[in-house]
């Protein structure tokens, strides 16, 4: 057989290969819990059928932390628990908002995305305050609702979100679950990468 006939049938099957990895829908499974001071986050990626990769990262940020933190978690109880949890949910608002500014840069891929499951619920309470766990729950409700409106307005979303929120008023509480399935094609992923550095290119040269 001649060499070069042999070459073009290699340069065929990789372009095939290469077609069929950018058409391939990758699926990924994110379940994310916080119970007390444990936080487990298990991330599943699939794709045709029978490659699946899974992780699982297990951590705890309140029995090893730096002196310094350590001083500054006291400081926090001196000016009490309300306080803190109330500041952190505020920030995680705020986080929440920056990452909606940031969705038009990838408008088109983020419309390509399925997402056939997504589940949050949270327990959330402010021991013998009732009017904080009400505040810390409108929150997490506006936060919670603001993000399922943008699911629907810019993703394809095959099943309803369900989110709940539940205030207890006898203890503090902050107890959360999150279970999202999404999906989407590889080579759109790889297209919203280009677009994306290009962007940034642009907006430093800009700069300069």
């Amino acid at each position: 057989m001649n060499w070069w006939v042999l070459i073009l049938i290699i340069l065929a099957v990789l372009v095939l290969l290469m077609i069929l990895l950018l058409c391939t829908r990758i699926y990924i499974s994110i379940s994310y819990t916080h119970e007390k001071d444990n936080d487990l986050l298990t991330i599943q990626l699939q794709f045709w059928r029978f490659i699946r990769i899974h992780r699982q990262m297990s951590f705890d940020d309140v029995k090893e932390q730096p002196a310094s933190f350590q001083k500054r978690n006291q400081d926090e109880e001196e000016n009490g628990e309300q306080s803190k949890v109330f500041h952190r949910f505020q920030k995680v608002k705020n986080r929440f908002e920056s990452i909606k500014q940031a969705f038009p840069i990838a408008k088109e891929f983020v419309q390509k995305i399925r997402i056939s499951e997504f589940y949050w619920s949270t327990h959330i309470g402010i021991e013998n305050d009732a009017a904080i766990t009400g505040v810390i729950s409108g929150l997490l409700w506006s936060v919670k609702g603001s993000l399922a409106g943008l699911m629907y307005q810019h993703m394809n979303v095959l099943a309803p979100p369900q989110i709940n929120i539940q205030p207890n008023f006898q203890r503090d509480l902050i107890n959360t679950h999150l279970q999202c399935m999404l999906s989407f094609r590889i080579g759109q992923a790889m297209y919203a990468i280009l677009q994306i550095a290009r962007n940034q290119n642009q907006n430093e040269q800009m700069k300069e």
